[in-house]
């Protein structure tokens, strides 16, 4: 399962942007402070913080599925939380439960999915990301806020995702 990106600490007291995943990606971390994670604004770049990515990571994580996140996946992580429209799938994802590409396609099947009939409980967000779209045959892809999601996914689902053992 994918992990929200822990909120940003910055030195003004605000909170970055976390991340999730739509059709061909991963859902994100269930509980309580992964809820907390995706609550926040965009606030990569407006801050003038000092810290490093990977040091406002750290201060914003609350366990250890965040902390492996801001360890070891930290480029796909600040990706995503520079990609507009990351925070509300990322929201979307942690409110539903959803998992995976259930998240956009729902019950529909890869073909039928890829074919228009998705139902998914955050196609909705996913479409409405800055440049969404709906994914088809041809390109599955369903938008730069997606793709940046499903990267991040790459490294935290299992069986291959490096903090996979953290998050599920």
């Amino acid at each position: 399962m994918l992990p929200a990106i822990p909120p940003m600490a910055t030195s003004s007291g605000g909170v970055g942007e976390p991340a999730t995943s739509p059709a061909g990606g991963s859902a994100a971390h269930s509980g309580e402070s992964a809820a907390h994670h995706a609550s926040g604004g965009n606030a990569a770049g407006s801050s003038g913080s000092t810290l490093d990515f990977e040091q406002r990571c750290h201060a914003g994580a609350t366990d250890e599925c965040a902390h492996c996140v801001c360890r070891e996946c930290a480029a796909e992580a600040e990706a995503c939380e520079l990609r507009d429209g990351c925070s509300a799938i990322a929201a979307c994802v942690l409110q539903t439960g959803c998992a995976g590409t259930a998240c956009f396609c729902g019950t529909a099947d890869t073909l039928r999915c890829l074919s228009g009939a998705a139902n998914g409980p955050c196609k909705e967000v996913i479409l409405s990301a800055p440049g969404g779209r709906s994914p088809t045959l041809d390109n599955t892809s369903a938008g730069p806020a997606a793709d940046a999601a499903v990267a991040l996914g790459a490294c935290t689902e299992p069986p291959s995702g490096v903090c996979a053992p953290k998050c599920s």
